[in-house]
């Protein structure tokens, strides 16, 4: 409302939900899990599943749905009133998370340091053209949050960015390609995890408990495949872990 007279702006806006505890009023999680009469679990262990039984975790997800739709629906309330306020014709939107969370697949709940999986490392990102470009294209570009900064800066006009990792991304609203990232990398406490276009591998810093994925046969991520392919795994940690950390890696 009080950019309306128009001058520039910028807008942060943080919600913790979904984060846990998941306890969102009853008319949401009514919508996924009517008549349960058990204990709720609103706050996940962070390991192995083996804590929680079928109906708990189904109940569990439930409450996250519930969340989610609760985000969800706050969220619209917010564009809507961009919408009424004439912003979104001006304004560049960026929606995205900071990781996912487990609700027992491959056996986790939670967000453990070692189980990174597509259900923590694969997030939402979204980017909403003022002008409409790109609508509803996607991209399979390996995007993360540290594209955010460049992307608002050079939507301003505010190019080059040596200083920056990250990657101008409205680029791909036109039909053109960021700067090449045949790799990606992350870390989360003391592991480490990096993917290409077709392996994912996952260790911890030191190059313990190294697990390998194979994309194309294996796009759930199912079958470990680190001890058949030490070579794969020692090119993965030499030439994408430690090129991007600059050097060795911190133990923690």
């Amino acid at each position: 409302e009080q950019a309306e007279a128009g001058q520039p702006f910028f807008l942060v806006l943080d919600s913790f939900d979904p984060h846990e505890p998941w306890d969102p009023p009853e008319k949401y999680v009514s919508l996924y899990d009517e008549g349960y009469e058990g204990r709720d679990p609103i706050v996940p262990n962070y390991g192995a599943s083996d804590w929680i039984d079928e109906e708990e975790l189904e109940r569990m997800k439930a409450l996250y749905s519930g969340e989610v739709t609760m985000v969800d629906r706050w969220l619209g309330r917010f564009l809507d009133k961009m919408e009424s306020t004439g912003r979104m014709d001006d304004t560049l939107l960026l929606i995205l998370a900071d990781h996912g969370v487990a609700l027992g697949e491959h056996g986790y709940t939670g967000k453990p340091y070692g189980a990174l999986w597509p259900e923590l490392t694969d997030i939402p990102f979204f980017i909403r053209h003022p002008e409409g470009k790109g609508a509803g294209q996607t991209s399979d570009y390996f995007a993360s949050t540290h594209d955010v900064a460049p992307t608002i800066l050079g939507a301003v006009g505010l190019l080059p960015f040596e200083q920056m990792d990250g990657e101008y991304l409205n680029v791909l609203l036109e039909g053109s390609e960021p700067g090449p990232r045949p790799h990606f990398t992350l870390g989360y406490n003391e592991y480490v995890w990096t993917r290409d276009e077709r392996y994912v591998m996952f260790s911890v810093n030191d190059r313990s408990d190294p697990r390998l994925y194979d994309l194309r046969s294996d796009p759930d991520m199912n079958r470990d495949i680190a001890g058949d392919n030490p070579d794969i795994v020692k090119r993965m940690f030499d030439d994408y872990i430690l090129k991007d950390a600059g050097g060795s890696l911190p133990r923690v």
